[in-house]
């Protein structure tokens, strides 16, 4: 039983992984998109690039602050 509820578990956990990478990839091109309308300076491109950037690094910051 315990087997099932770990395997179970892990099952959960993928999804919400998968959930979570869908998000942030909806989030960077809505930010990119945006940001070139209201700057045009840059392309749509730069910054997603700028987006993605940012995710990462936030995402390494609270990964230190759970450990």
């Amino acid at each position: 039983l315990s087997f099932l509820l770990s395997g179970l578990l892990y099952l959960i956990s993928s999804v919400n992984c998968v959930a979570h990478s869908l998000f942030s990839v909806v989030l960077v091109t809505l930010f990119g998109d945006s940001l070139h309308s209201v700057v045009p300076k840059y392309s749509s491109e730069t910054y997603k690039i700028i987006g993605l950037a940012m995710c990462v690094g936030l995402s390494y910051i609270f990964l230190f602050l759970s450990l």
